[in-house]
């Protein structure tokens, strides 16, 4: 933990140092140092040695049925080489598509703070790592950020069911098109009605979870099983206060954004619904974090509104501090800590 929190702040510095000095290349060597620690890991993330048996088995011609036919592509084109190879090519296209993004849309003062919500929030990159056919398709949905602001619907359209493609819980990115044709204003009562579901959630929360399997899950039966009865850290009740105050203060200035500050809290919103659902089946979660990543632009853009100082300071110590709570309880985590606990990279395997 030590050596990759050491490593994450380099990066945050890099963002820094790209607003202090003038100079957006600094940004572009955050990423490039994030590449080389992306490609050459080794069993680092949950998913690894799954993803790499998978991979084997794909290259022997042994198709998974439960696997989407984009992955399966992807990992044909990279079978006359190696996993590793397909985890480079993953993670080129990984910092490519989220340096592109931070430095396009974020302020350069608030390179920094971007980076960080992307390398601390532990459900942010690091998650990332572990599922990395979802990640893709995350990857894909970021790229598309830029034809939803332009409106060209046909070309978000194609890239979503290409998303879909790697993970089939990206369909339910399709009607977020509308959001742009729609002029919808968030009221402040949203975040009592996220609250109030929050708590009916504990209420109800066996007959929600058999909803929920029946109506919704039933259609992706692969997944609903292995997320079945599971809880979700995303979803704990002594964070919920924190996060929707946060979401409320972003709300306050909407009125102050441009069109990315204004989609990116459309697209936040949605998935903090899921925050609180997300008590009830681990799943959800995962759907959530299709719209969640979108707080690397929206927190940092809505510093860049707000002229309170006092309301920056509250806004700054809301966010890091459950950034960093959310990070510590990552790590001491019994679901994370042995896959993320040490750094390990092939040429260990090799020696």
């Amino acid at each position: 933990m030590i050596i990759i929190t050491c490593f994450n702040l380099f990066l945050v510095l890099c963002g820094y140092l790209a607003n202090y000095c003038n100079d957006k290349r600094f940004v572009k060597v955050a990423f490039f140092f994030l590449f080389f620690a992306l490609a050459f890991r080794y069993d680092f993330g949950n998913d690894y040695l799954a993803y790499n048996q998978m991979f084997y088995e794909i290259k022997n011609g042994i198709r998974d049925t439960q696997v989407e036919y984009g992955w399966e592509l992807f990992n044909r084109l990279c079978s006359p080489f190696s996993f590793q190879f397909l985890i480079v090519i993953w993670s080129f296209i990984y910092c490519i598509v989220f340096c592109d993004f931070i430095l396009k849309y974020v302020p350069p003062k608030w390179y920094w703070l971007s980076i960080f919500l992307l390398v601390f929030d532990p459900y942010n990159m690091l998650v990332h790592v572990s599922m990395l056919r979802q990640s893709l398709a995350i990857i894909i949905f970021v790229y598309s950020f830029g034809f939803l602001l332009e409106k060209k619907i046909f070309h978000y359209i194609f890239f979503i069911l290409l998303a879909s493609s790697f993970h089939t819980t990206a369909l339910i990115l399709l009607p977020v098109g509308l959001l742009m044709y729609l002029n919808v204003t968030f009221k402040y009562w949203h975040i009592l009605l996220l609250l109030l579901l929050f708590i009916s959630s504990f209420i109800y929360i066996e007959q929600i979870k058999i909803f929920i399997i029946k109506n919704i899950l039933g259609e992706l039966p692969k997944y609903a099983d292995a997320y079945m009865g599971q809880e979700k850290e995303l979803g704990q009740g002594r964070a919920i206060f924190i996060k929707s105050l946060i979401l409320f203060i972003c709300l306050i200035y909407q009125k102050r954004f441009n069109s990315e500050g204004l989609l990116s809290s459309k697209l936040y919103y949605i998935g903090f619904y899921f925050i609180p659902l997300a008590t009830i089946i681990l799943m959800l979660t995962r759907l959530g974090q299709y719209f969640l990543i979108f707080g690397i632009l929206l927190i940092p853009l809505s510093f860049s509104v707000i002229k309170s100082v006092y309301v920056k300071i509250l806004l700054f110590t809301l966010v890091i501090f459950i950034t960093l709570y959310d990070y510590i309880g990552f790590f001491n985590d019994p679901t994370w800590i042995e896959k993320y606990s040490v750094y390990k990279t092939f040429f260990n395997l090799a020696m």
